[in-house]
């Protein structure tokens, strides 16, 4: 397994910076989030990383410009720090994004946005911060389901009710949408009770080769997939 400097000493900052595309996006992290019942949103997990410099040499130096995501719906659940979602709105050139977790995170979520919306222009109107629970009512979420992309970042884990957000993932995808996923193998048990059983009703994995990530942001045990529901 790779083990690299970038994945590292975040979780005791309370403040965290990386440069994606020549620009310096700065995110305010909860220490110790999970001792004091934030939960585990409160920090930038490993996939977050893998997945900003993935788009960064994907979309980086405007090949994300022009009408490629123009008028596009994007939903990201799990959002937590909000990397992920900010970094897509980075280079998604006018798509309209939602950026959702739990009650307590959202705060933590505004603040990042704001504290980069001079640096990403996009921030500052085509951003909205949402509640969201996995397996809860998806009525009150605007714009509305279902959306063209979703951004999934380290939502797979064993401590997570994988059956919950199955079933959100149901509710907000549709036969156009396409789900960008990070994930980092932690237990076997992921493989079943996640994408075995998201297979079983009809999803369709393709698992980004590693040639196509940033080179020096891989990892052994961090994948990137992107997922399609049955038409």
């Amino acid at each position: 397994m790779s083990t690299l400097a970038w994945r590292n000493g975040r979780g005791t900052l309370s403040e965290y910076a990386i440069e994606v595309d020549g620009v310096k996006i700065e995110f305010e992290q909860r220490t110790k989030s999970e001792l004091t019942g934030f939960g585990t949103g409160g920090n930038i997990w490993n996939g977050a990383i893998v997945l900003a410099k993935y788009l960064e040499k994907k979309y980086g130096n405007g090949k994300g410009s022009g009408d490629l995501f123009k008028g596009k719906k994007v939903l990201e659940i799990g959002s937590g720090t909000g990397v992920a979602g900010i970094v897509c709105a980075q280079f998604w050139d006018g798509a309209d994004f939602v950026l959702t977790d739990q009650k307590q995170v959202l705060e933590l979520i505004e603040e990042n946005v704001r504290r980069n919306a001079e640096r990403i222009p996009a921030l500052k109107d085509r951003v909205k911060v949402q509640e969201l629970d996995w397996g809860g009512s998806i009525d009150h979420l605007s714009p509305s389901p279902p959306y063209d992309w979703i951004i999934a970042c380290e939502c797979v884990a064993p401590i997570f009710r994988l059956d919950l957000l199955l079933e959100t993932l149901k509710m907000v995808t549709g036969a156009q949408t396409t789900i960008l996923m990070a994930y980092e193998h932690r237990h076997d048990s992921c493989r079943v009770n996640f994408f075995q059983k998201a297979e079983e009703f009809g999803f369709k994995f393709e698992r980004i080769p590693e040639s196509e990530l940033h080179q020096g942001y891989t990892a052994d045990d961090i994948e990137l997939w992107l997922i399609r529901r049955p038409m």
